[in-house]
């Protein structure tokens, strides 16, 4: 909330389909916090690749995060992959393109640069 005066801690996670692996999910004890992290000051922005983004949404993080309908960007990726945000799927798109979906904001094409 507005009342928040400590430190925003921001956790990026690269590559996160190397992470959560059949061996266990180092992550798995932040759930608990993912729905409180405007409350403490945690910010997550988890990244992985599109392949195999469908099946990954059943993955205890992804999946809260889901239910939290926090903002997701759709970068170019196989339609295939099915419906990954409402009626939002994944498609081809040119370099740094991304589709921005937020449930408070819709959604908004996006450039992204480096």
């Amino acid at each position: 909330g507005d009342w928040w005066t400590g430190p925003v801690v921001y956790l990026v996670i690269d590559d996160y389909d190397l992470v959560s692996t059949a061996m266990g999910n180092p992550l798995e004890p932040l759930l608990e916090l993912l729905g409180h992290g405007r409350d403490i000051g945690l910010r997550v922005i988890l990244g992985r690749r599109s392949g195999g983004l469908g099946r990954a949404l059943f993955d205890p993080v992804i999946a809260r995060l889901r239910d939290l309908s926090c903002d997701v960007l759709l970068l170019s990726g196989d339609a295939d992959e099915g419906y990954i945000v409402g009626r939002h799927r994944m498609r081809k798109l040119i370099p740094g393109r991304g589709e921005l979906i937020s449930r408070t904001r819709g959604a908004d094409m996006v450039q992204v640069a480096r």
